[in-house]
């Protein structure tokens, strides 16, 4: 019996790991598998696991022999190393004295497939760095070549499985009998749960799951991770190890370990240190011996891409697909199949050798590439966040911060959404200390509005008199020529600048600045329909804020005119962008994300004028872009909110309940990822929960809620302010309303927080609001 490895601790891979099984337990059994990998994915573990299977079957038919040859820093040569595994292969199949009756390597050869020939039990034969089969020149030793080949015509019950980083492919017939498997990364789930094994069970899953991602799913680099994380000295650079004296007190020790962890993800120079001089000659070998110059030109652009690169950016920065299999042959890459990425620890250490001459040509190319992959809008809604977030990082690297800013502008909340905000808030923010970027008109505006997209979710509160300084001055530079800004680029600081007067009532002042800017853009109305849509829900946004001021003043002669004209504005911003015809797939995922906004408001506000059943449909397609990932950041939480609001109205108010929970959620979700514009919005939330719990008769909880929340809503949501204070004055007039008559609905509300997002959820958490209004006779 072998003398094996450990494998309890081993993790994933379980559906792949069967399969290599089941192709060596078939009908026609393969006789040949070759499992290749990198460094560090777990080659030697799994054929370990594959040898305990076979060992510990119920029935066991296999006899197991595992030929374990010296790492290939040991040059033993091709010759060499079939020496050795024929030698292991006749001690056990052959007689005694085999080896030493024999003395040539093809005599002993030919006996010992004479031997495999004669077995009646089936052989398993594993074996391990065969990275030794191979030649200078990366490819199968003709020695080699030559007893595969004969083993692959002989009949017999043997099966050879070898794991090698490299492998040139077997193209000397027989190919029935061989299985070539890439061994996959670790799921990102498993990646998390391997770091929990190492010590890090502390700190929060989500941000194990994103250094699971960024390693590309690599045990080894998993490891690292881990170590560096609980050593930092490991990393040998004193600010890597700032934080070591808040080890004495042990309560902080898991936020100071959370705050590395975070620090290592946003550095490209996490595989530097030991891990690269262990790295670096095996892969400075595999360049100079196995890759042709084409092939190091792709591997020294691919290894500036954090992310995996799909088939639109993959034309622009590799000529040719064979440039790719030798990439792969050489286990320089992840193993994705749609997909190329060079393997981080590989791009880290190429990264090293870049000059920066070269490191910025590269990037330049790669901005070109994701670019066209990005406009192409081939990708998932978790590629398209990525892409941005790749981009922007670029583009800020390169202090092209208008460019970035203009990028996220129109297309951040796809970043957002997927948690790459307070990654981009701290790059900007370290960016823009190393140089003046306010030496030109551009960088003055991109730095500008970079600041006001991204402060909030690194925590802290946007100055609004400072911020609208700066916003008027982007606006003068664009008046007078000194910076052409797109028309979205415009937009941002003009909504902003309006939300600043509205929320200090100077009404009139904000209607000259949507006047200014209607004027402006009046050439692109005709052109671009999310312009015109936009111009239309300024306007809108303008006189619901006026209407709700001149409403709490007691003024309100002009207000159900103006709050017509709001609906009449958000339905025609509706119309336009449900009946625009939009080639480009990019820019349909901007109108469906700003339809969802749209629809959103278009409810809120027929619900506030009393027709909160024509309002449903509007709040319930909102809901559907917005669980499809089209909506802002922290925007579906509002959707839910209203849609509450409108079921009680409608009086139904076990429905509004399951909302209002999920906006809680959603919202309470924002404001702990750190997004202080979220952490605002909480509390309205929990206003729209008091006024719930008045129309319920809970007067107690409605007014300890609302009382809680009123003093803390932020100026520019004063409307809920009035709610609040509406609602308390209700309850003062009304007399105790005992609950208990009031049904929970925690049994639906639980089930929709486990669920996950998207459609399907939203139609399981529908079929089980229809089945609980069925039970309470409401249906």
């Amino acid at each position: 019996r072998p003398k094996l490895l450990e494998t309890r601790h081993l993790v994933g891979r379980e559906d792949w790991l069967t399969s290599v099984v089941a192709s060596l337990q078939e009908n026609l059994p393969k006789k040949l598998v070759v499992l290749q990998g990198p460094v560090g994915i777990g080659k030697s573990s799994e054929l370990h696991r594959i040898a305990l299977h076979f060992l510990y079957e119920e029935t066991p038919r296999y006899q197991v022999l595992l030929c374990e040859l010296p790492a290939v820093e040991r040059d033993t040569g091709p010759e060499s190393a079939l020496e050795l595994f024929i030698g292991t292969l006749l001690a056990e199949v052959g007689p005694p004295d085999a080896s030493l009756r024999m003395t040539s390597l093809n005599t002993r050869i030919t006996f010992a497939l004479e031997c495999l020939e004669k077995g009646s039990r089936s052989l398993l034969l594993l074996l391990d760095n065969a990275e030794h089969l191979l030649d200078e020149q990366g490819q199968l030793a003709s020695c080699w070549e030559q007893f595969l080949g004969e083993y692959l015509r002989r009949q017999h019950h043997a099966s050879i499985v070898l794991a090698t980083r490299e492998w040139p492919g077997w193209f000397e017939g027989e190919r029935v009998f061989v299985a070539e498997r890439m061994i996959p990364p670790l799921s990102v789930d498993a990646g998390a749960l391997v770091l929990q094994h190492l010590g890090l069970a502390s700190i929060p899953v989500e941000h194990l799951r994103e250094v699971s991602e960024a390693v590309g799913g690599i045990p080894l680099c998993l490891e690292w991770v881990a170590t560096l994380v609980q050593e930092p000295m490991w990393q040998d650079a004193w600010e890597d190890s700032e934080d070591l004296d808040e080890q004495e007190e042990e309560s902080a020790a898991d936020e100071v370990m959370t705050r590395r962890l975070l620090r290592h993800l946003d550095d490209p120079s996490l595989f530097g240190g030991p891990i690269a001089t262990k790295l670096s000659p095996l892969l400075e070998r595999i360049i100079e011996k196995r890759l042709s110059a084409e092939a190091r030109q792709v591997l020294d652009t691919l290894a500036l891409a954090t992310i995996p690169l799909g088939k639109h950016a993959l034309h622009m920065v590799c000529p040719r697909p064979r440039l790719l299999k030798e990439l792969r042959a050489a286990s320089l890459l992840v193993a994705y199949p749609q997909h190329a990425q060079v393997l981080p620890m590989v791009a880290s250490v190429v990264r090293s050798q870049l000059s920066a001459e070269q490191k910025h040509l590269l990037e330049e190319r790669l901005i070109e590439a994701l670019s066209h992959w990005l406009n192409a809008g081939k990708a998932s809604d978790r590629e398209m966040g990525a892409i941005i977030t790749e981009l922007a990082v670029l583009y800020l690297q390169h202090h092209r911060l208008l460019e970035a800013a203009e990028l996220l502008i129109y297309y951040g909340w796809m970043s957002y959404n997927r948690g790459y905000g307070p990654r981009l808030a701290r790059l900007s923010q370290k960016v823009m200390k190393q140089f003046d970027w306010r030496l030109s008109a551009d960088g003055e505006c991109g730095g500008l509005l970079l600041y006001s997209l991204l402060t909030p979710f690194l925590g802290k509160t946007v100055d609004a008199e400072k911020q609208a300084a700066d916003f008027q001055r982007i606006l003068a530079l664009a008046a007078e020529g000194s910076v052409a800004l797109q028309p979205a680029t415009e937009m941002h600081p003009i909504h902003l600048l309006m939300v600043y007067h509205m929320n200090h009532r100077h009404f009139e002042e904000a209607q000259a600045v949507l006047a200014a800017d209607t004027a402006r853009l009046k050439p692109y109305r005709q052109t671009q329909v999310d312009v015109h849509a936009s111009l239309y829900a300024h306007r809108a946004m303008l006189l619901a804020k006026w209407s709700n001021d001149l409403e709490e003043q007691g003024a309100t002669e002009r207000v159900p005119s103006m709050r017509e004209e709001v609906i009449a504005l958000y339905r025609q911003c509706c119309t336009l962008l449900s009946t625009s015809c939009e080639a480009s797939p990019l820019k349909s995922r901007l109108l469906k994300k700003r339809l969802s906004a749209y629809l959103n408001s278009l409810g809120y506000h027929l619900t506030r004028n009393g027709r909160a059943a024509e309002a449903l449909a509007f709040l319930e397609q909102s809901i559907e872009l917005g669980e499809q990932g089209y909506c802002n950041f922290g925007a579906l939480a509002a959707a839910y909110g209203d849609t509450s609001l409108a079921l009680m109205e409608l009086g139904r108010p076990e429905e509004a309940l399951l909302f209002d929970e999920k906006a809680l959620i959603e919202a309470q979700h924002c404001a702990e990822s750190g997004d202080a514009l979220s952490q605002d919005e909480v509390w309205i939330y929990r206003v729209n929960r008091g006024r719930l719990y008045l129309r319920l008769g809970r007067l107690d909880e409605a007014e300890q809620l609302l009382r809680e929340a009123e003093p803390r809503i932020h100026p520019r949501r004063s409307v809920y302010r009035l709610f609040a204070k509406e609602a308390l004055n209700q309850a003062a007039a009304q007399p105790v309303i005992a609950s208990a008559g009031t049904r929970p609905v925690i049994h639906i509300v639980d089930r929709a927080k486990t669920e996950g997002n998207g459609y399907k959820r939203r139609k399981r958490i529908k079929a089980s609001i229809k089945m609980h209004r069925t039970n309470e006779g409401m249906v």
